[in-house]
Parts: C-alpha cells; structure tokens; sequence
C-alpha cells in the first residue's frame, strides 16, 4: 500500500517482513525501516507509547533524523525513550503524585518498542507511533508498572 494511495481514515501499515533482515544486529532492519519511514510515508517524528493503570497513553515523540548508530556501531529504536516511573502514577485529572502510590520523583522506565504495532498516524501524518513495554532502566527488566 503506497502512502500515496491513504486518505485520512486509514492507517498505512508497513509489514516488518518488508525488511532486509540479514544483519545479527538488526541494524540494516532498523535503518530500512526508517528510510521507509521518512521516504514512503514522510514521517519526521516517531512517537513511542505506553499505558499506564489508569488507561492513559503516556507518550513521548523523538524527531526520526536524532536516531543515530549507538557507541558499538549499531543502530536500534531500543532504549531510545525513558519516561519517570512516577508518571504511571499521575491521576489524569492533576499533575500531581497520588500519595498512596509508593513512587517518588526518581526512577526512569525505558519503553521498548513493539515493531508489530507501528503505524503511521492518519491525523498527524509527519508522525508515526509505536506502542511499547515499561522496562526497568537499572537491569532491562519488564516493570510490574507494564500493564502490557
């Protein structure tokens, strides 16, 4: 399906096993995917999304043209988006902590994302956005905050 080819109630879906995969590190699928992110689809911003108890997103965007190769040389969309802990227990209705909640200001969540689920948005076409898991940022585990 060409991006061309979208009206505005439609989401363009771009089928992972359209990638070049040969690569253990997973660089060239990484970099495939986002030239066909930013070619096909005109995408600027990939917006990485969680959910918390309550339901809510918890969302953060990174401009596609930051993500550059790590220190090893690698290129990968993991570990590229931290959120505080504390977040997953911020009532929607106030920015404020809810005092029975256990979490204070320090901690950070990595959200790991879930290729699966990346789509170019229809409302916001310069944008596409991937859900993810809550990891711990000390050892990489899957946080009892996850509700995925």
């Amino acid at each position: 399906q060409q991006a061309s080819h979208i009206d505005s109630t439609q989401m363009m879906v771009i089928p992972a096993d359209q990638f070049d995969v040969d690569c253990e590190s997973g660089s060239k699928t990484t970099l495939a995917l986002l030239r066909a992110l930013r070619a096909a689809a005109g995408v600027e911003f990939l917006r990485y999304a969680t959910l918390d108890a309550t339901n809510s997103i918890r969302c953060k965007a990174i401009p596609l043209s930051s993500i550059r190769p790590n220190a090893d040389g690698t290129l990968s969309l993991d570990k590229r988006v931290s959120i505080a802990k504390v977040c997953f227990a911020m009532p929607t209705h106030a920015d404020s902590i809810s005092p029975s909640c256990g979490l204070s200001a320090a901690g950070l969540l990595l959200i790991r994302p879930d290729l699966g689920s990346l789509r170019v948005l229809p409302y916001a076409k310069a944008s596409a956005m991937v859900l993810g898991t809550a990891h711990s940022h000390l050892n990489g585990s899957l946080s009892p905050l996850c509700t995925r």
